[in-house]
C-alpha cells in the first residue's frame, strides 16, 4: 500500500494484518484459562446462524477476536449458553443477524438465561466484509467476527422481540393464507377440469361457489346431473343459494347437451373430492378471515385505520410493522414499510427514484392490494391515478400506485398518531383534481413524505 508522505516522496505503509479464522468446537476450549482472558471484559459473541452448526465469534472491547468456536444446534444449544454465563466477564453481549428464524431457538435460551442479545443487519453484514479485514470474501467463522466487529464498533442495536399479540396475529393471518393459498391452487385445478369436461357451467356459476362445490361434489360431472337432474337442483338450493329456477333450468340443460369430453368414473371421484377439499377449505379460510377481524374489532391501534385498508390489510401493518403511532413521523413509518425512495446515480448517470423494500414484503402486498380497493371505490384516490396515468401514459400506472401507497401510508400514520378519522380528502391537491374545496380541505391537506 503506497502514500504520499508530508515531504512529498511516497512511501509505503505496513500491510493491513492478514486475520485468521481458525474455529474449533466450543467444548475442547479450556474453560478456565479461557476465562482469564475474558474475565472483567465486555465480550461480545457474534453468531453467524445455520441450521446444525453454528459459528461464534469473541470479541473484547479492544476488538481483539479472542477465539471463534463451533456449536451443533439443537444439541449443544443449551451446553453453549452455559458456557458463555461461565465466562466470568463483566458483560456478554450475543449479536446475530435479523434474518430466518434457525436462530430462534438460541434467541429464547439465551433470553432465558438473562444475556444481552442484539441484531444486525444482513446487508450491513455482507458490506462489511472488505472493510473489517480488506477482503471481500465471506465464509461463516469470518461472518461470526464481522457480526461482532460490528457490534464494537457500535453498529448493533438490541433484538426487537414480538410482543405475544403481535405473534398471535401472525399466526392467525399465516393460517388464512395457508388456506387461501391451497384454495387458489385448488381453484385452478377445478377449472381445468370443468373447461375439459362441461365448459358450459362457468357461463352459469362462479367456480368455489358454495353451491357449486355442492353441486359437483355429489354430482361430479353432466353425466351425473343428467340422470338426476331433480336432485342435483335440490342439492344446489339446499347449499344456501337462492339461485333462480330458470338459471338452474338452464344448467339441467347444459348438463344435457354439453360438448365436454365424457368423464370417466375415476374422473368423476377426483372431481368429487376436489370439490369436498373446496369447500373445507372455503369454510376455513373465512373462519380465519372471522377471527382476524375480531382480533382488530379489540384492537385499539386498529381503530381508525380499518376504514381506509379494511380490518384484514389493517392486521398485517400492525402484525409485520407495528403501530403506526409508535412513530415519530410519517416519514419514518413509510421508510419502515421499505416504501421511501432511494436513487443510484454514479457520474454522468442518473439513476430513477425506487423505493427500497426494506422490512417484510407481506405489508406492502397487501397495501397495494388496499390502494387498487380505493382506486375503484374512492373517488379522489381515482381521480389523482387516473390524472397521473393521463399524463405519464400506460407505463406511469405502478409508479402511480406506489405513489398512492406512500400517501396512503402518510394519512394512515396521521390518523393513528393524532386520533382522528381517515379522510381521503385530506391527501390530495383537490383543486388540481378539479373538486370543490372548502376552507377545512385547505388547512388541513397532508402531504405524502
Amino acid at each position: 500500500m503506497v502514500e504520499r508522505s508530508a515531504n512529498g516522496p511516497y512511501r509505503r505503509s505496513a500491510p493491513m494484518k492478514k486475520r485468521t479464522y481458525r474455529a474449533q468446537p466450543f467444548k475442547q476450549i479450556d474453560l478456565k484459562k479461557f476465562t482469564e482472558r475474558t474475565r472483567g471484559k465486555d465480550i461480545a459473541v457474534g453468531v453467524d446462524v445455520a441450521k446444525e452448526k453454528l459459528f461464534a465469534a469473541l470479541m473484547d472491547e479492544e476488538r481483539n477476536c479472542l477465539a471463534i468456536v463451533t456449536f451443533v444446534q439443537p444439541l449443544e444449544l443449551r451446553d453453549f449458553v452455559s458456557w458463555l454465563g461461565a465466562l466470568e466477564a463483566k458483560s456478554v453481549a450475543v449479536v446475530l443477524e435479523a434474518s430466518g428464524t434457525y436462530g430462534d431457538s438460541l434467541r429464547h435460551a439465551l433470553r432465558e438465561s438473562g444475556l444481552d442479545v442484539f441484531q444486525v443487519g444482513a446487508k450491513r453484514v455482507h458490506d462489511s466484509a472488505e472493510v473489517y479485514d480488506g477482503t471481500p470474501s465471506m465464509h461463516d467463522a469470518k461472518a461470526a467476527a464481522v457480526i461482532a466487529w460490528m457490534h464494537v464498533t457500535g453498529l448493533s442495536k438490541p433484538w426487537q422481540w414480538s410482543s405475544d399479540a403481535k405473534r398471535s396475529q401472525r399466526a392467525t393471518l399465516a393460517t388464512m393464507e395457508l388456506y387461501a393459498d391451497a384454495y387458489g391452487r385448488n381453484i385452478g385445478r377445478l377449472e381445468g377440469i370443468v373447461a375439459r369436461h362441461w365448459p358450459e357451467l362457468t357461463k352459469l356459476f362462479t367456480l368455489g361457489s358454495a353451491s357449486l362445490n355442492a353441486l359437483l361434489q355429489y354430482f361430479p360431472g353432466p353425466e351425473a346431473v343428467a340422470k338426476a337432474p331433480e336432485e342435483a337442483t335440490c342439492t344446489m338450493r339446499k347449499a344456501g343459494l337462492n339461485h333462480k329456477t330458470g338459471k338452474l333450468d338452464e344448467m339441467v340443460a347444459s348438463a344435457l347437451s354439453s360438448v365436454g369430453v365424457p368423464m370417466l368414473d375415476e374422473e368423476r371421484k377426483y372431481l368429487s373430492a376436489l370439490c369436498a377439499e373446496l369447500e373445507h377449505l372455503r369454510k376455513a379460510k373465512k373462519e380465519a378471515q372471522q377471527h382476524i377481524e375480531a382480533q382488530m374489532e379489540e384492537e385499539k391501534a386498529a381503530k381508525h385505520l380499518t376504514k381506509a385498508t379494511g380490518k384484514v390489510t389493517t392486521a398485517v401493518l400492525l402484525a409485520y410493522v407495528d403501530d403506526p403511532a409508535n412513530y415519530d413521523s410519517a416519514a419514518s413509518y413509510v421508510k419502515a414499510l421499505g416504501l421511501n425512495l432511494r436513487e443510484r446515480s454514479s457520474g454522468t448517470k442518473v439513476g430513477q427514484l425506487a423505493i427500497t423494500k426494506r422490512g417484510h414484503g407481506k405489508p406492502r402486498q397487501y397495501l397495494y392490494l388496499a390502494v387498487w380497493r380505493l382506486i375503484r371505490l374512492d373517488p379522489y384516490f381515482k381521480a389523482w391515478y387516473l390524472r397521473k396515468v393521463e399524463r405519464g401514459g400506460m407505463h406511469a400506472r405502478q409508479k402511480a400506485l406506489v405513489a398512492l401507497m406512500r400517501k396512503l401510508a402518510t394519512g394512515l400514520w396521521h390518523c393513528a398518531k393524532h386520533d382522528v378519522e381517515f379522510n381521503s380528502r385530506k391527501l390530495f391537491d383537490l383543486r388540481r383534481l378539479q373538486f370543490e374545496v372548502s376552507r377545512d380541505d385547505v388547512n388541513t391537506t397532508v402531504e405524502a413524505a
